[in-house]
């Protein structure tokens, strides 16, 4: 499925910071936002928001480590 190490931890993270913000690891709340279902989306404190955008910028990269 992914062939390199880097694309698993990519995709990790980014499940992950989902999880904290919709309780389901293949929607994030920008995705619940898209499709309509706010309901999914989960009020975040500023640590857990601030926690999010850490995740998201490590997934990044270690994406690009291994472009």
């Amino acid at each position: 499925m992914f062939k390199k190490d880097n694309h698993v931890i990519f995709h990790a993270l980014n499940m992950w910071a989902n999880y904290i913000e919709t309780n389901d690891p293949t929607i994030s709340r920008n995705d619940a936002i898209k499709i309509n279902q706010l309901e999914s989306i989960k009020p975040l404190d500023n640590d857990q928001q601030t926690f999010i955008i850490r995740l998201r910028t490590l997934a990044t990269k270690h994406l690009n480590q291994g472009a």
